[in-house]
Parts: structure tokens; C-alpha cells; sequence
């Protein structure tokens, strides 16, 4: 009977990891459809309208990149720790394991394309820098 037992909690580890899996790939869709329509957004907004302090919203898709960059190079590890321990239980399962490999891939291309994206928002910003016109309003003295 404890043969039974442990396999029972091998499938509940095994459906509770493949639902992490899961959910991870699911976040990395949902936070692209934003990021990149929103990026993509503020870019084209910026590269029409280039004067006064217009460029510097680009800090904002720049700065989701950087975070994009630490995000998925913490990611590429824990998604091949993650694909090691599904493989293992499906293995003694007897099973086919998920291809979990593709969150660690879909780490590594979200991780250069952020890269790729972080060079491109920087090099926008030092071009458009000569036109960004900070200034402060004066303030009317009081009469």
C-alpha cells in the first residue's frame, strides 16, 4: 500500500508543477501583449512628437526592459530547475514528460529581445537628447 501512496503524491507534485509551468507561461504571454503594445505605443508617440521633454517617456519602456533583462535571467534557471524535478517524477510516473523546455527557450529570447529593445530605447534617447528641452515654468512673483 505505500507504493500507491507515493505515487498518489507524485501526481499531486506532478499536476502541482505542470500548473506552475502553466502559469508562468501564461504570465510571460500576458505581460508581452502589454509591454509590447504598450512600448510600442509610447515609441511611435515619441518618434512623432520629438520636442520638449516628449523623448523622456521612453524611460518608462526602458526601464521595464531592465527589469524585463533581470527577470528572465532569474527565470532561465528557475524554469531548468523546474523542467529537471517534472522530468524526474514523470520519469518515475512512467510518463511522457512536458516539454517544459520551452519556458527556459522562451526565457532566453525574451531575455535578448529585451536586451535588443533596452540598446534601441537608449540609442533613441542619446539621438533625440539635443532636443529634450527641460524647463521650469517661472513662477509670477506675487504683486
Amino acid at each position: 500500500m505505500p507504493a500507491k501512496s507515493n505515487e498518489t503524491q507524485l501526481w499531486k507534485r506532478y499536476e502541482m508543477l505542470a500548473g506552475l509551468y502553466k502559469f508562468y507561461l501564461e504570465q510571460i504571454v500576458n505581460f508581452h501583449t502589454f509591454y509590447f503594445a504598450t512600448a510600442g505605443g509610447i515609441t511611435l508617440f515619441v518618434l512623432a512628437n520629438r520636442r520638449g521633454a516628449t523623448p523622456l517617456a521612453l524611460l518608462l519602456p526602458l526601464v521595464i526592459s531592465l527589469a524585463g533583462v533581470a527577470a528572465f535571467a532569474f527565470g532561465i534557471r528557475k524554469s531548468r530547475e523546474l523542467t529537471v524535478e517534472i522530468k524526474a517524477i514523470a520519469r518515475c510516473l512512467g510518463l511522457l514528460s512536458a516539454h517544459t523546455e520551452i519556458l527556459e527557450f522562451l526565457c532566453f529570447a525574451f531575455l535578448a529581445v529585451h536586451v535588443l529593445i533596452a540598446i534601441g530605447l537608449i540609442w533613441i534617447l542619446v539621438y533625440l537628447a539635443p532636443s529634450i528641452e527641460l524647463s521650469i515654468l517661472p513662477i509670477d512673483p506675487a504683486p
